[in-house]
């Protein structure tokens, strides 16, 4: 009995060892980690600092700056979060250590985005970092080699939409809805050479409604992802938010079938061809080890046509608003255009240089609307450092753009929308200012059709100004706080258009 006795005495004090040497190598471990960690502010048990980021999180954020630094951390829900302000931070995380930070979070909704398969909402990997490649390579080959007919496809859409501000024969509109049936056409074409889909046609206009209604509801059930145990009490949002991607994806899997049946080697179409002909060429040892398939690739263009037709579309309606609050900006901008190109002929690429102003009213348009301003999440792929914090792997990082575009240390009255900031005395863009702020983010995450939106803007802005004049509707208040969304988009407004 006293051996029973002494054993069990001794695996109880075993036990209690072990546990004891557990706890305290765990607590060890998260004081460790925690003591590491960036400064910043604490939040509530259970939903953090979620309370105060309900709207405008942006300026939220770029406030917190203030009192912790260019990096901070705080808990967003359960979920700890690592914000990223000022230019070089954000450089120096998305770029320099740009594997360690091209992680996307684990959300819950991103399983409905392309069924998952979407590569601007899907974590990094060896597929991902194949399908960037092509991506990459594709995209850039495409407009290369496509240079002047995707300049005159974007030059008649913008024709085609002055003609419609045009149509309303001096009467107010709001023109953010033409905006967007012009600017997902010129995409969905230059995606998948489709012109078969008419604006007035209801496939085309479910296909718009489909992706402007996805920003919207990805706002709406960030929630979900954030508190996931949501996701049971908001069954309708999510239902709503799966039936949006649902539409978009059965319009785009018929371009997929349509495309892959009737591809020509030497015969490219559109970009989703150019995709499909840079996957084709290469090794397929590779494709074979990352388990690449045709889905993988035309997904990439799906994902040029949302945020391609979105954000250039709200850049546009924004600087349509910039240019009716001051006319002496809308009478530069105008005079620039009438001297150099005239009314005779279209805009060009060629004339970009060539046109100062025009491209600082772009540039200033980019920063001070700052449509994205915390970027799409990113995620730590492994435990890293950054300028001696420790930043566990998995953690959520927020780059704040917002902090750079509008940072009072670098930019003078950065709440004022003026255009000549981007101009040197000689009266050139100045360079080095246009690429102190990152409208199209950094690093590995970056922005896969920039190149097409510029050109985009320019042509569109360039030709609404050659032909088009605007103004304020009388007695109508206007107001250039935006609503927050996924992107910062104008409240609505109404403006007159008038013949030049």
């Amino acid at each position: 009995m006293a051996d029973h006795e002494v054993l069990y005495q001794a695996i109880v004090t075993a036990l209690i060892v072990g546990l004891s040497s557990s706890i305290i190598f765990r607590l060890w471990k998260w004081y460790r980690i925690f003591r590491l960690l960036p400064p910043g502010p604490w939040g509530w048990p259970f939903i953090g600092y979620l309370p105060k980021l309900k709207t405008n999180r942006h300026l939220v954020l770029t406030e917190l700056r203030k009192t912790y630094g260019d990096v901070y951390c705080l808990k967003i829900g359960v979920h700890r979060a690592v914000v990223l302000n000022g230019l070089e931070t954000v450089r120096h995380a998305l770029v320099q250590l740009g594997e360690n930070f091209a992680g996307r979070p684990s959300f819950h909704t991103f399983q409905f985005i392309e069924n998952g398969k979407s590569m601007a909402f899907c974590d990094v990997g060896p597929r991902w970092k194949v399908r960037r490649t092509i991506a990459l390579n594709g995209l850039h080959a495409f407009l290369k080699d496509k240079v002047h007919p995707v300049e005159i496809a974007m030059t008649e859409e913008a024709i085609y939409l002055v003609e419609t501000f045009l149509g309303n024969s001096g009467k107010p509109f709001n023109p953010e809805n033409s905006v967007y049936l012009s600017l997902g056409s010129i995409t969905f074409g230059l995606c998948f050479s489709d012109h078969t889909l008419g604006r007035s046609d209801a496939e085309y206009l479910k296909l718009i409604k489909s992706v402007r209604d996805f920003t919207q509801n990805v706002a709406a059930c960030n929630l979900v992802d954030i508190l996931p145990w949501l996701r049971y009490l908001w069954k309708d949002k999510l239902k709503s938010f799966i039936e949006v991607n649902n539409t978009l994806q059965s319009i785009l899997s018929r371009q997929e079938r349509e495309h892959l049946a009737t591809f020509e080697e030497g015969h490219v179409r559109d970009i989703l061809d150019s995709f499909i002909k840079t996957c084709r060429e290469m090794n397929e040892e590779i494709k074979q080890e990352v388990q690449l398939k045709d889905e993988h690739i035309t997904n990439i263009a799906a994902d040029l046509l949302r945020a391609g037709t979105v954000t250039v579309s709200v850049t546009l309606t924004w600087a349509l608003l910039y240019m009716i609050m001051d006319p002496k900006i809308q009478e530069r901008l105008q005079n620039e255009v009438d001297d150099v190109i005239g009314p005779a002929r279209n805009p060009r690429l060629d004339d970009m240089g060539s046109l100062p102003y025009t491209e600082a009213f772009i540039l200033e348009t980019l920063r001070k609307s700052s449509i994205a301003p915390l970027s799409l999440p990113h995620a730590t792929t492994k435990d890293t450092t950054l300028y001696g914090y420790h930043i566990p792997r998995g953690t959520w990082v927020i780059p704040n753009l917002f902090s750079i575009s509008h940072d009072e240390k670098f930019w003078t009255d950065p709440h004022v929308f003026r255009p000549e900031r981007f101009l040197t005395p000689e009266n050139t863009v100045d360079e080095t200012l246009a690429k102190s702020f990152l409208p199209f983010s950094a690093g590995k995450r970056r922005c896969l059709g920039e190149l097409q939106a510029r050109w985009e803007l320019f042509l569109f802005v360039a030709t609404v100004v050659q032909r088009c004049h605007f103004e304020k509707v009388p007695g109508e208040k206007y107001d250039l706080a935006p609503e927050f969304g996924l992107v910062l988009h104008p409240k609505h407004f109404n403006i007159i258009a008038k013949s030049r």
